[in-house]
């Protein structure tokens, strides 16, 4: 799971870039806050509608964490 400690930093990145997003709907959904989650993924979406699970571009050089930063996207609700 990625770090509680991790959320405000994500959160306080600039607001209008998808990448942050994308990292505060996986946080939201491994902490276990679905609507923020689904939040998130609903302002992607509506900003990028091709965006998916598998064309995010945030790359992870650890394959564990970026096994568990695409399941995150998946409970948030980002589609496969």
């Amino acid at each position: 799971m990625l770090a509680r400690s991790a959320l405000p930093l994500i959160v306080s990145g600039r607001l209008d870039f998808i990448g942050n997003w994308l990292w505060r709907a996986t946080t939201y959904a491994q902490l276990g806050q679905k609507k923020q989650a689904r939040a998130m993924v609903k302002q992607i979406l509506e900003r990028a509608p091709e965006t998916t699970v598998a064309s995010n571009f945030i790359k992870i050089e650890d394959p564990a964490l970026m096994e568990k930063f695409r399941d995150g996207l998946r409970k948030a609700g980002l589609p496969e």
